[in-house]
C-alpha cells in the first residue's frame, strides 16, 4: 500500500515538474505596481509573446497599449506604456496581454488616491516611505508612546529599587 501510494506521489510530481507553462520566460509585470490616477506604467510581457496588446479597466477608456520588444532591447522583452485612468478609482485592476497566438496573460496594478503613490525612489530611507502629515502624526503618536512607556518603566523600577533600600 505504501509502496503504490509512494509511486502515485513520484509520478504526480514528476508530471507537475514536466508540465511547462505556455509563458515559461515570465508574466506580465506592470511598474510601479501601484500607480495613482494619471501616472505612467510600464507594462512588460514574456518574450514569447508575440504582438503583445495590453488593456485593462485602469487605462483611459479603449486604451489598447502596443508592447514592443523594440523598447527594451537589453532583455528583449515585450513593454509599452500607458497612463492610469484619471478617473480611476482606487482598487487592485487587472492587466491583460494578450498574445497574437491567442493567449492571455494576466497581471495587475493597484491604483492608489492621489498623494499616496510610491513617492520618489531617494534609497529606501524611513522618511521615503511616509507618505504625508497624516504619516507625521502616526509616528509621533508611536515616539510618543515608547517615552511613556520609558518613563513608566524607570518609575516603576525606581520604586522598586527604593522600597528595596528601605527594607534593608
Amino acid at each position: 500500500m505504501i509502496r503504490t501510494l509512494s509511486t502515485a506521489c513520484a509520478a504526480a510530481a514528476l508530471g507537475t515538474a514536466l508540465a511547462v507553462p505556455a509563458h515559461a520566460d515570465g508574466e506580465v509585470r506592470v511598474e510601479p505596481s501601484r500607480a495613482e490616477p494619471g501616472e505612467t506604467v510600464t507594462i512588460t510581457a514574456p518574450t514569447s509573446c508575440n504582438d503583445p496588446v495590453a488593456t485593462s479597466n485602469a487605462f483611459p477608456y479603449g486604451v489598447q497599449v502596443q508592447l514592443s520588444s523594440a523598447d527594451d532591447p537589453t532583455s528583449g522583452r515585450p513593454l509599452g506604456q500607458t497612463e492610469i485612468d484619471s478617473a480611476a478609482t482606487p482598487t487592485a485592476y487587472s492587466v491583460d496581454v494578450k498574445c497574437s497566438d491567442g493567449s492571455t496573460i494576466t497581471g495587475s496594478v493597484e491604483v492608489v488616491p492621489i498623494g499616496t503613490g510610491p513617492g520618489p525612489d531617494t534609497g529606501g530611507g524611513g522618511l521615503a516611505a511616509l507618505n504625508g502629515p497624516r504619516d507625521w502624526g502616526a509616528a509621533l503618536a508611536a515616539g510618543a508612546g515608547l517615552v511613556l512607556a520609558a518613563g513608566i518603566g524607570a518609575a516603576v523600577r525606581r520604586s522598586r529599587r527604593d522600597r528595596t533600600e528601605f527594607d534593608a
